[in-house]
């Protein structure tokens, strides 16, 4: 059917064109009481549009129908008569204007509808002036060409202006439009059926993976969609977003770990840090309670507000992305948000600082979760020289010249305010919380407000 091809010629038919369970569509039904199959649509009259729904909608319809509880349209205007027929439109809803001014505004130009065959309707039928006069006794296809001498006798082909014959590229006794071979003479090529493109012996609106040859059909979740073709290890029907976890997405060795791109849904995650509330590079971190490696994960909201609080707890859909090596998800939409500011569980302990630095076993596992280090000491004042981003490199051997980097992305949300790197070489520092982060090529911790960074008694130095 023509909805089915549509879907998968735009790669759509895991959740549209066809009327399967959890799909999107839009569906216009006629009456065909009188007229069957195809014929109840090609010869609808107005008053024979049954009900038109947009995504499960209603938005017109007979009038025994919209008011039907099961429908949902009792709500919509009175279209007294449609030719005969009693209908409803939502027209108010849709638009915010009222049926009459549309209706109004509409006639001034050209009538609502007609009962039966419109006035002064242009023809339907093809006509360069002086090539041919549609069908006749001669010419079957109405293409100007006499069936005796005509390529494609069943089929409209005309002689384009810009040939000098009807198209035949094989030089055949068939032209192109009726050759099911054009680009073979001998018609020996191997023709594709176009109701079974995967040629798996299912026709497409069945096959469970239309595109991939799967005679068995199998599908262990049974959701719809086939092993063959369901990257989705959770069920997800028609067009619902795959649900899936942190961990599935950060670790490319899980299973079920999708392919960058791909839509995806998480369920009660746990909002851990907030990026300052300014710029193009806002966002939040989120985290399950496992604790364990590869569950948290960076949700990009570019120039909008993140909305979100440290301590929520957030269900959300989006798009997994990969940003310089940086797991993330953007185009993301809160689908629920428990406004809670204490997070269920702390800091991951971490060994030694060298473990989330650049180059650290743990920087990549790591990636996006709130951790912890020890007692350290700052390296590198600035960790940037000659340029100055505020950062500063700690370790916990004093005497080291390299380490981790502490950076003030997240605790900078005021100039001349936030996290600095003003504090001299040597300084001791008991205890630093914060992000793990990847960014400029360096793994870095980034603290998220004055409590995540606790120093000794009597510290000569505040890095704040």
């Amino acid at each position: 059917m023509v909805t089915t091809h549509g879907a998968l010629a735009v790669g759509g038919e895991g959740g549209v064109g066809m009327l399967k369970p959890a799909y999107v569509a839009d569906i216009s039904i006629f009456n065909g009481k009188d007229r069957k199959d195809h014929r109840a649509v090609v010869g609808a009259g107005v008053e024979d549009v049954v009900l038109v729904l947009r995504g499960g909608t209603p938005l017109y319809g007979d009038l025994a129908l919209m008011d039907s509880p099961a429908i949902g349209g009792g709500d919509c205007e009175l279209l007294e008569d449609v030719c005969g027929v009693a209908k409803k439109a939502c027209v108010a809803k849709e638009t915010g204007a009222s049926l009459e001014s549309v209706v109004a505004a509409g006639e001034a130009i050209y009538p609502l509808f007609f009962c039966g065959e419109p006035e002064d309707e242009p023809s339907c039928i093809p006509y360069r002036k002086g090539e041919y006069e549609g069908v006749t006794a001669e010419d079957g296809d109405g293409d100007g060409i006499p069936d005796a001498t005509d390529n494609c006798p069943k089929v409209f082909n005309p002689v384009r202006l810009l040939e000098a014959a009807q198209a035949n590229i094989d030089g055949d006794l068939a032209g192109d439009a009726c050759d099911r071979c054009p680009f073979d003479a001998a018609d020996a090529c191997e023709v594709p059926d176009a109701d079974d493109i995967d040629a798996d012996g299912i026709v497409n609106g069945a096959d469970n993976c239309p595109k991939d040859a799967n005679a068995g059909q199998e599908d262990a979740d049974k959701d719809g969609h086939g092993d063959a073709c369901d990257t989705c290890m959770e069920p997800n029907p028609g067009a619902s977003v795959c649900p899936t976890s942190i961990k599935t997405l950060r670790d490319p060795n899980a299973p079920g770990h999708p392919p960058v791109k791909t839509v995806v849904s998480i369920k009660d995650a746990f909002v851990t840090a907030v990026r300052p509330n300014a710029g193009t590079s806002r966002g939040f971190y989120i985290q399950d309670t496992s604790l364990q490696p590869f569950s948290g994960i960076f949700v990009f909201t570019g120039s909008k507000s993140p909305g979100v609080s440290v301590g929520n707890k957030v269900s959300l859909t989006g798009t997994y992305d990969e940003y310089f090596t940086l797991s993330e998800l953007t185009n993301v939409t809160v689908t629920e948000n428990d406004l809670g500011t204490d997070l269920p569980f702390g800091p991951v302990p971490v060994m030694s600082p060298a473990e989330i630095a650049t180059g650290g076993a743990l920087l990549e596992p790591y990636e996006s979760m709130l951790v912890e280090i020890g007692k350290v000491f700052i390296v590198v004042q600035n960790a940037d020289a000659p340029m100055d981003f505020d950062e500063f490199t700690v370790s916990d051997n004093p005497a080291s010249m390299s380490g981790l980097r502490i950076d003030d992305l997240i605790f900078d949300n005021a100039p001349n305010a936030g996290l600095d790197n003003k504090c001299p070489v040597g300084l001791e520092i008991s205890k630093i919380i914060g992000i793990v982060n990847y960014s400029f090529n360096h793994g870095k911790l980034e603290p998220r407000f004055a409590a995540d960074i606790t120093l000794p008694a009597g510290s000569p130095c505040s890095p704040f």
